[in-house]
């Protein structure tokens, strides 16, 4: 999206899911949820993709066909690291919008 108040960059929306769900497995949640962002900031569908290109009624060429094995979780008695992902739904508008 883009605002002249914010000199036109681009700004990027992140949506956190209540449960953790796989981009992959439910890419067709997540190009819902595309679909709904877009509806709402009324832009074309084909402008909020998922991280694979994908959007609202267009799924993917580029999804993958399975889902990575995550990287291993280090503990030890200082510090504990475990592994997460961030779902990014990517979002553009046509036009920038007056203030």
């Amino acid at each position: 999206m883009t605002a002249k108040d914010n000199g036109g960059k681009a700004v990027g929306v992140t949506l956190t899911f209540g449960k953790a769900i796989s981009d992959i497995t439910n890419n067709a949640d997540v190009l819902k949820a595309c679909g709904a962002l877009a509806k709402a900031m009324a832009v074309p569908y084909s402008r909020v993709t998922d991280a694979y290109g994908g959007f609202f009624g267009q799924p993917s060429a580029y999804l993958p066909t399975s889902v990575p094995t995550p990287a291993k979780t280090t503990t030890n008695t200082t510090n504990t690291t475990a592994a997460k992902t961030t779902r990014v739904l990517n979002a553009t508008a046509n036009a920038t919008v007056a203030k």
